[in-house]
């Protein structure tokens, strides 16, 4: 049994490092299915993985790998619940983290601070990940970004503190709101599905998908309420607060991977692209101003719909290292 459970702890270190055979996948997919509590530890140890993204492999050199590894397992140990397996005395999840510390000595940071200062944080990197808090709220976290709560969650509030952007799912609970704080803004709901944007630097804004929101300014505590359909935008340079009908379709695309467009100017095509796919696109001075888009694109790559965009509107498109420029337009 100890055998077995060496093998399938290996097996998810090996799936979450990319390094599994279509054999060893299909392995791990029937373990998964033979029981719910074999799904609930491969994603604490995704959880635990994800937690590595956001660092260089550069840090890693300084690490004491023993020693990081005993300061976790100490912090986890003495704060979070565990998840049991056979007559195992620890759980898989702290044994993956130990697999990873080897599996990644030479490629990424090696501490995993699942709770940093009272803290745990999701952060994630080049692509966005679904994570569910302990209330069974769901987050879907952008790319480059973060979120964190302490470990009295659910307990006597449901607060989370967010940097960059994120859709939200919130489990209903009349007794206990839930509080999202930005840099600039508390948004605080009882059950509903919004997008929080925080990643300009000027400006905040909520869009409520459903149910009801309320968003406040925290330096001037001024505060709108806003609707399915609605959208409230903070310029943070005038502390200026407002609200409206959101007419930006695209406002899920990041988390949907599908974008309309109906005889949209190219500028705003350009916008939605460089927020869709985190890239710096650019128009020349004076291109493309009488240009239209009406077109969808369903889970392309960002080459794919380039190359629309290209032969319909006759573009002419520069790529440098790190963006792309439209310097001509046939419309």
């Amino acid at each position: 049994m100890k055998e077995e459970q060496n093998d399938i702890e290996q097996l998810i270190a090996k799936s979450l490092a990319g390094e599994t055979t279509a054999a060893e996948e299909e392995q791990l997919t029937s373990w998964l299915k033979e029981d719910p509590a074999n799904q609930e530890t491969f994603e604490k140890s995704k959880k635990v993985v994800a937690l590595t993204k956001n660092h260089s492999s550069e840090e890693a050199l300084d690490i004491d790998v023993n020693a990081e590894w005993s300061k976790f397992k100490s912090k986890v140990e003495g704060q979070t619940k565990t998840v049991e397996m056979g007559s195992s005395s620890g759980s898989v999840w702290y044994k993956i983290a130990a697999t990873f510390l080897i599996l990644l000595v030479s490629g990424a940071i090696l501490y995993f601070s699942l709770l940093r200062n009272d803290e745990t944080i999701y952060q994630t990197a080049d692509s966005a990940e679904v994570f569910t808090l302990p209330d069974n709220s769901t987050i879907t976290l952008n790319k480059n970004s973060t979120l964190a709560y302490n470990k009295d969650f659910g307990a006597t509030d449901r607060k989370v503190k967010l940097t960059g952007e994120a859709f939200f799912e919130i489990t209903p609970n009349k007794k206990k709101p839930f509080i999202i704080d930005t840099e600039e803004t508390r948004v605080q709901v009882l059950g509903t599905s919004f997008n929080i944007n925080a990643i300009d630097s000027d400006k905040t804004e909520v869009t409520v998908a459903t149910g009801l929101v309320s968003m406040t300014a925290l330096e001037t505590k001024a505060s709108v309420k806003l609707s399915p359909g609605d959208k409230g935008v903070l310029l943070h340079s005038r502390n200026e607060l407002t609200s409206s009908s959101n007419d930006d379709i695209n406002f899920m695309a990041w988390k949907t991977k599908t974008i309309t467009f109906e005889n949209t100017d190219l500028a705003e095509v350009v916008s939605t692209l460089n927020h869709v796919y985190n890239i710096k696109l650019n128009m020349v001075e004076g291109v493309g101003t009488n240009c239209k888009v009406s077109v969808t694109f369903d889970h392309q790559t960002l080459d794919a719909v380039l190359n629309v965009l290209e032969s319909t509107l006759e573009l002419e498109v520069v790529r440098d290292e790190d963006q792309i420029n439209i310097t001509n337009a046939g419309c």
